[in-house]
């Protein structure tokens, strides 16, 4: 895992992961990036139009992205598998 997500509350963590499972499940994209990119989407969106809590949030999820993308692309992938194919990981970061 990154020192960055690290950084993250467990509760940011796992606000984070429970919006690409809902996105996910909503959608249903067969390729991890089109959840990422949903991701990056909906932050801005955010930022620009949410509560202030809301807005923080989107922030460090933005964060997040920017500073280690390879990591949200992973867990997009294990959300991707774990909605389409019912293949639960590990962790959500392997």
């Amino acid at each position: 895992m990154s020192a960055f997500f690290d950084e993250l509350t467990d509760g940011d963590r796992a606000s984070l992961i429970k919006f690409l499972l809902d996105a996910q499940a909503d959608e249903r994209w067969n390729d991890p990036l089109e959840l990422v990119i949903h991701l990056e989407r909906e932050t801005a969106v955010v930022i620009n139009n949410g509560t202030k809590e809301e807005a923080r949030q989107a922030q460090h999820f933005s964060a997040v992205l920017s500073k280690d993308y390879e990591l949200v692309k992973r867990v997009a992938t294990n959300v991707v598998a774990f909605i389409n194919n019912g293949t639960k990981p590990e962790r959500w970061t392997a």
